[in-house]
C-alpha cells in the first residue's frame, strides 16, 4: 500500500493547527507586554521629572516632539522639555502610537511639581493601558473606551 493512512494524516493537521495556534497566542502576549511596558515607561518618566521639577524648581512639559517642532496629538516617541529654554531633557521610544485624552496634546510640569490633568492611552486589550496625570498624582489604568482611566 501506498499513501498516507487517515489517521496519519489528522494528526499532522492537528499537529500543524496547534503551532499556528500558539504562533498567535505568542503574538497576542507579546502585543499586551509591549503596550503595558509603554505605559510604565511614560508612568515612570512622568513620575522622575515630577520630582525632578520639584527638587530642581525647574518647569517641564511633556509632548509628543522633540521640543522644536509643534505638538502633534499622537505619536511614538514622548519628550520632557524644559520650559523656556526648550531643551529635551530626555525623549522615550514607544512601540505603538499613543494618544492624548484632552486636545491640549501636552502635560505641564510646574516647578512645586504639580502637573496640568490629561491622559496618555492606547486602547487595547492590555491590563495596563493608559496614563492618568491629575495636579499632584500620575497613575497607571485601563482605558476603557470612553473617555476615562480607569486607575489601578
Amino acid at each position: 500500500m501506498r499513501g498516507f493512512s487517515l489517521i496519519e494524516l489528522l494528526v499532522v493537521f492537528a499537529i500543524i493547527a496547534i503551532l499556528i495556534g500558539s504562533v498567535f497566542t505568542v503574538r497576542n502576549r507579546v502585543e499586551t507586554y509591549r503596550i503595558e511596558s509603554d505605559a510604565r515607561s511614560i508612568h515612570g518618566l512622568l513620575q522622575r521629572y515630577r520630582a525632578v521639577a520639584f527638587s530642581e524648581k525647574r518647569e517641564f512639559y511633556v509632548r509628543f516632539d522633540d521640543c522644536t517642532g509643534s505638538a502633534v496629538s499622537s505619536g511614538s516617541e514622548l519628550c520632557i522639555c524644559e520650559v523656556g529654554t526648550g531643551n529635551t531633557e530626555k525623549c522615550i521610544e514607544l512601540y505603538r502610537q499613543w494618544n492624548w485624552k484632552d486636545a491640549s496634546s501636552e502635560i505641564t510640569i510646574s516647578d512645586r511639581g504639580t502637573a496640568t490633568q490629561n491622559s496618555l492611552y492606547y486602547d487595547s486589550e492590555a491590563k495596563l493601558d493608559c496614563v492618568a496625570v491629575s495636579l499632584t498624582r500620575v497613575r497607571l489604568g485601563k482605558w476603557d473606551g470612553n473617555d476615562t482611566c480607569e486607575v489601578r
